[in-house]
């Protein structure tokens, strides 16, 4: 989970840092930086992916449709005024990683296990070409000594505490280093010459053994986060059943996200909120198995042809339905409720 986002000298931000919750509410005027701040982590993600010039992530379209997100790469200074802008972003690592390194890195020599990372990038910003500055990343416990909030970079060779464990170190144009999390023992792994166009965080070695916080981190940014933002006309229509089990921008495949879960984990689904009403089948076009369990407990009105009936209905209850291969799911909120995967629930 991202933990704190910051930004210098980008656009409207001269200095932000913000820690973050699980659940963070944004409240400002237009033009007051909130979507500025939400696409960070997208773009760092979108700058991951970039195997030619980073500048690309700035000038070309997002996705299809969307505008980019410059016109020119000057407009990512701040008041078009400076040579820099930088980024960093603190994460929680998962437990399951957290357990390795405490198990096996320098963490079991300190006084409280690794539980956070730290990635720190600046880009020197030039009117046709954007490269990149420094770059860092580092691992802390939560419980022990933290980065300091607004201060950038923490990451330089001798600046960083003795309770941190470096894992990329990369200044200026020499070679970036790569330093493995999970060995407190001296490593042969050369210093490497990553492109300036390029994230050194793109380049760490492919090795889970090694760099298990790294690599998730890297992933999170390109595949864990969404920005997300709905296409209503898309959400009115039926979503084809072909889908990624990535949350779309759009959200054109929210109803199967939202069936899978069911799926999968009826118990968290009930409990989520996101849908709450009765459910009815609306179409005979599917052959699954079905619960007749009621989102709102008023299971009475829960319907399935061939199955459950008005007074057989009870939660959890489960019965087979025959019928063809096709499924159908999709948002239709003209009064008659929300339609997924064939089920209608209503508000």
């Amino acid at each position: 989970m991202i933990t704190r986002i910051e930004a210098y000298g980008y656009r409207c931000f001269p200095r932000l840092s913000v820690d973050l919750s699980r659940y963070h509410v944004l409240a400002g005027s237009n033009g007051a930086g909130k979507t500025t701040l939400l696409d960070i982590p997208n773009l760092l993600g979108d700058l991951l992916g970039q195997h030619r010039a980073a500048a690309a992530a700035f000038l070309e379209r997002q996705g299809r449709n969307g505008p980019p997100r410059a016109g020119t790469l000057i407009e990512l200074l701040h008041k078009r005024q400076g040579e820099q802008i930088a980024f960093a972003i603190e994460a929680q690592v998962p437990p399951d990683i957290v357990e390795t390194l405490a198990d096996r890195s320098l963490s079991s020599l300190l006084p409280h296990a690794l539980t956070h990372l730290r990635y720190e990038l600046s880009l020197n910003v030039e009117p046709e070409a954007l490269t990149v500055a420094d770059e860092y990343l580092f691992l802390f416990a939560e419980e022990g000594i933290r980065p300091e909030p607004g201060v950038f970079p923490q990451g330089r060779i001798g600046d960083g505490h003795d309770e941190w464990q470096e894992v990329i170190l990369r200044a200026g144009t020499s070679p970036t280093k790569f330093v493995p999390e999970t060995t407190s023992q001296a490593t042969d792994i050369p210093a490497l010459r990553v492109p300036t166009g390029q994230l050194a965080l793109g380049a760490v070695p492919a090795d889970p053994t090694l760099f298990p916080a790294a690599l998730w981190f890297a992933q999170l940014l390109r595949e864990g986060v969404v920005f997300f933002d709905p296409d209503w006309e898309l959400l009115r229509r039926p979503a084809p059943p072909e889908y990624t089990r990535r949350l779309l921008p759009s959200g054109r495949n929210a109803p199967w996200l939202a069936y899978d879960l069911a799926r999968r984990d009826p118990d968290r689904y009930a409990s989520s909120g996101c849908v709450t009403g009765r459910a009815h089948w609306t179409s005979a076009r599917c052959s699954r198995r079905v619960c007749c369990r009621d989102i709102a407990a008023d299971t009475s009105r829960c319907r399935v042809p061939g199955g459950c009936s008005d007074d057989q209905a009870a939660p959890g209850d489960q019965r087979e339905v025959e019928g063809g291969e096709e499924a159908r799911a999709g948002f239709d909120d003209g009064g008659d409720g929300i339609d997924i995967a064939g089920y209608t629930f209503r508000a």
